[in-house]
């Protein structure tokens, strides 16, 4: 009886050493958060007969751009 008392401590003992414990999350999140700073590239293209109609063209729209820029 003394072996199967002794026998049965050790296999729960065992058993219970044996079992990993962790946490398993799954799922997606989204966080927003306002930009510290963005980069973005424009490049203004004006096709014209003159060299000079084209860089009035193109300074009249980066005007444009710009105001719009800075209304938001």
């Amino acid at each position: 009886m003394k072996y199967f008392l002794l026998f049965f401590i050790i296999f729960c003992s065992a058993f219970l050493f044996a079992q990993e414990k962790y946490i398993n999350v799954n799922g997606t999140s989204e966080l927003i958060l306002k930009a510290d700073q963005i980069n973005f590239t424009v490049q203004i293209k004006v096709i014209n007969d003159s060299v000079e109609g084209a860089k009035k063209n193109s300074d009249k729209y980066l005007d444009q751009l710009l105001q719009i820029l800075k209304e938001t």
